[in-house]
């Protein structure tokens, strides 16, 4: 196999550290005063514990946003999660039933002690995480947290021993709609969960819980991935400078098809729920809802794209691409389905908006980039903060409301003991 240009660390391509900034206008949660306890045995120990004060968490590892909740890691690898938990999508051992109330807050995932996160994705009421040691885990989607409907998840993370390969460790890891996909160093990409052509390979007799096994979509399992996401419905790869798409028509069938009609080198692709976007080398961004794709107008060279699954029959997806300026801000530009202002712009609108339109950002925060979610969406912030935006029912945004919005607002959560 040829050498790949798969980054060494999921942090060099869709990962960003954020540096301190100052003079930042911050939405902040309110402090929790500490608070003492003291416990005494009636015998010979007394101890005094006092909580800490309430520390502000700042995501520089990244966020990501799925359907109805959110993630979002430390520099340190503690990752945290709130919003819907109604299939045990955050991690913490338990579902709620119905689909409420929801996690208001972040609250931290279990992971096994001194696991730290280096990478994450939050998909269609399900989680996945990579931690420095090559492991790779997962929860959620878990029939209201029985367990074991697809991937053999539980509302408790558990690790895919099945990827642990010292040899060609996983990288990048993503979270569609009720699957996973991996890739590795070595550039080859797995696939597991939900049994159709979403998979991008033949179904064994192991169904939704066969463990990953190589995405064979024409036939990648012999070439060396530099990129790949999943959707909705469909996944997406570059391999050879080409994009493959797999999943329900029109995007193809489980064998894949070429996507036509970019122009340029291909280095970055992204899934929604019908729609597939494309970065080329040379900053051109490129839309697709089947598999011939034509430039998106209206946008300058950009840095990164990202784009929406929706879950609601008939919706459409909502897209994103931001570029550098001289002045080391980033200039954001958004379009697509804003039915609950989950683009940023300032409305809530009936209608896609067709055409890109720069989105205002908070004063002194700078986007690093989008993370995507069913109906709200969040960026990172230079500063560790992250902004969000859009539909809150569930307490998505995590700034401790229901409320929604239809702007960008930076929010700086409060880690809360225990």
């Amino acid at each position: 196999m040829t050498t790949p240009t798969v980054p060494a660390t999921p942090t060099a391509r869709r990962r960003s550290l954020a540096a301190a900034a100052a003079g930042t206008v911050l939405v902040v949660l309110a402090a929790v005063a500490p608070s003492t306890a003291r416990f005494e045995d009636a015998g010979a120990v007394a101890a005094d514990l006092a909580t800490a004060d309430d520390a502000p968490l700042l995501f520089t590892g990244g966020v990501e946003a799925g359907d109805a909740h959110s993630i979002g890691w430390t520099d340190d690898g503690e990752l945290y999660a709130w919003g819907r938990n109604r299939e045990g999508q955050l991690g913490n051992g338990t579902a709620e039933p119905g689909d409420g109330p929801g996690q208001h807050h972040p609250a931290r995932v279990r992971l096994p002690d001194g696991r730290r996160v280096v990478d994450a994705c939050a998909g269609a009421d399900a989680t996945i995480a990579l931690t420095a040691d090559g492991g790779v885990y997962t929860w959620g989607g878990s029939s209201d947290g029985v367990g074991g409907t697809w991937a053999n998840n539980t509302p408790t993370p558990h690790r895919v021993t099945e990827l642990d390969d010292p040899a060609d460790p996983v990288v990048r890891v993503e979270a569609g709609a009720y699957f996973y996909l991996a890739l590795t160093a070595n550039g080859r990409l797995f696939s597991w969960g939900v049994v159709d052509n979403r998979l991008g390979r033949p179904v064994g007799p192991g169904g939704a819980n066969e463990p990953p096994q190589p995405v064979t979509a024409q036939a990648l399992q012999d070439r060396v991935v530099v990129d790949a996401s999943a959707g909705r419905f469909h996944a997406a790869a570059i391999a050879d400078g080409e994009v493959v798409v797999w999943g329900t028509a029109p995007l193809g069938n489980s064998a894949g098809t070429l996507v036509a009609g970019v122009v340029g080198t291909p280095v970055e692709v992204v899934a929604g729920r019908d729609t597939t976007l494309v970065r080329t080398a040379e900053g051109r961004v490129f839309q697709t809802e089947g598999t011939v794709a034509t430039e998106v107008d209206a946008i300058p060279p950009a840095d990164g794209i990202a784009v929406s699954s929706p879950a609601l029959a008939g919706s459409a997806s909502s897209s994103w691409a931001w570029r550098g300026l001289p002045s080391g801000g980033r200039a954001l530009y958004a379009w697509g389905d804003n039915t609950y202002g989950q683009l940023g712009l300032g409305t809530a609108e009936t209608s896609p908006v067709a055409t890109p339109r720069m989105v205002g950002v908070p004063a002194g925060s700078t986007p690093l980039r989008v993370a995507a979610g069913g109906a709200h969406a969040l960026f990172e912030s230079t500063s560790g903060q992250y902004a969000a935006t859009g539909r809150n029912h569930l307490g998505q945004l995590g700034d401790g409301t229901t409320d929604p919005r239809n702007t960008f607002a930076l929010v700086i959560p409060l880690s809360r003991w225990p």
